[in-house]
């Protein structure tokens, strides 16, 4: 049939397109979350290239967190901004369990050769307090940039790179706090925060997305044009 050739060189391409590609060094494609609850305190756990792999706990220490600095201890009153950002720090990561490269880390709080320290910046436009009357229980979501930096026995860093979103969620305040809060359930709580990473599409797969359509589109083209 006529479409044969095109079927043929299309299968090449895509085959060529999707040869394995080498992994520059210094570079980790990821994706996981980073969670954050009432306090500062949280969990954290990703995956990716170059056989990585992260879990750690977090503490409140070297951390900021902006949801929780917002809404955490005074409620937050309907239509007030809420910020997204946060800055989480070595310091911050408790029961560091990792891998790269085929090499196992067992914990932060060790000496060289054996630990993996983490800095992770996340930046956003805020999220808005809705009104009291919407729900007892909201989520709050919105796109955030991220400076993602891992380091190797405190040298060798690593560029983590990812695509992020941020998560608040907020409960109904379960007391008052005149004048922004005069009644119990006016205001908004604090409860977690969870920024979600992705893997960012490398240049190989978009390019063999967009080659596979094209193909098909002229395979279709052609038919229709016989027809």
């Amino acid at each position: 049939m006529p479409t044969r050739p095109v079927l043929g060189l299309l299968v090449l391409v895509t085959l060529t397109i999707a040869a394995p590609q080498l992994v520059v060094a210094g570079t980790i494609n990821v994706s996981g979350s980073l969670t954050f609850t009432g306090g500062s305190s949280g969990s954290l756990s990703l995956v990716g290239d170059r056989e990585f792999t992260l879990n750690a706990g977090t503490s409140a220490r070297d951390a900021f967190v902006g949801p929780f600095e917002a809404c955490g201890s005074i409620p937050c009153p309907p239509g007030r901004p809420i910020s997204v950002n946060a800055v989480d720090v070595g310091g911050s990561f408790i029961a560091v369990r990792g891998t790269l490269d085929g090499v196992t880390f067992p914990s932060a709080s060790c000496g060289p050769p054996d630990c993996l320290s983490l800095a992770m910046i996340f930046n956003g436009n805020p999220v808005i307090a809705p009104p009291s009357n919407v729900a007892s229980v909201v989520a709050l979501t919105n796109p955030v940039t991220l400076e993602f930096g891992l380091f190797v026995n405190q040298f060798s860093p690593e560029n983590l790179v990812a695509s992020a979103e941020a998560t608040v969620v907020l409960e109904k305040a379960n007391f008052s706090l005149p004048p922004n809060c005069p009644l119990i359930g006016d205001c908004w709580s604090f409860v977690s925060v969870t920024y979600d990473l992705s893997p960012v599409p490398e240049p190989t797969t978009l390019l063999l997305w967009g080659t596979t359509m094209a193909g098909l589109g002229l395979v279709r083209w052609r038919r229709r044009r016989q027809n």
